[in-house]
């Protein structure tokens, strides 16, 4: 958890350092077109793109940790081959403690890309939004190729360390028991793919705020 915090910190402090310099970035490029100088141009638009490639940063909800993560993940999916897509639709994750949002959505984005790495498909969609008004709404579906195992409702590890693998949905679980949220997990044999849906009621967000 400490090495993913240290790098989601150094990413957002990458963009905003990128984001602070962009008006004199811009003013470079301006006085390089002006001078004719095509190469010069070229060159300096070649370094800007790769800079910004690396520390693109989208604002998908607002909140600061899950806006980080969300790009985070989003990188390295890319890196993995796999097509991933991200709706929202701007709603308040603010009631949400960071430490718990970071566990919540690290775990599942992590568990989401492992299994999507090594599927035939490799895809990832995730939906955050408010339904109805009573409810915010956060999905995670990735494909699968091989039906996950369960026991007792619980969704087993097919990794060989039993007793240190599968502990992130157990914390997952743990960091929801203050939101009276609800998590089901759901497997399409037909369309290979699997699908964590977790459910906060909204009144958890007001009584929290008073």
């Amino acid at each position: 958890m400490k090495d993913t915090d240290q790098k989601i910190n150094r990413t957002y402090d990458d963009w905003q350092r990128l984001m602070h310099d962009m008006n004199n970035h811009l003013l470079c490029l301006k006085g390089l077109a002006a001078l004719n100088d095509c190469h010069g141009v070229q060159d300096y638009l070649a370094t800007l793109t790769d800079q910004l490639r690396q520390t693109a940063y989208q604002r998908y909800t607002g909140a600061v940790v899950a806006d980080i993560l969300l790009n985070e993940k989003l990188a390295l999916a890319n890196e993995k081959n796999i097509e991933c897509d991200i709706y929202t639709d701007g709603s308040d994750l603010t009631f949400i403690e960071d430490f718990d949002l970071t566990v919540i959505l690290g775990n599942l984005l992590d568990n989401a890309l492992e299994a999507s790495a090594i599927s035939y498909d490799k895809s990832l969609v995730v939906d955050i939004y408010t339904d109805r008004q009573t409810q915010l709404v956060i999905r995670v579906a990735n494909s699968c190729d091989q039906a996950p195992q369960w026991q007792q409702e619980q969704l087993l590890t097919t990794k060989a360390d039993k007793n240190h693998h599968g502990l992130g949905l157990k914390n997952v679980r743990r960091a929801l028991e203050a939101y009276d949220a609800v998590l089901t997990l759901q497997y399409s044999a037909e369309e290979k793919t699997f699908q964590t849906t977790i459910v906060f009621p909204l009144k958890t967000a007001h009584n929290q705020k008073i």
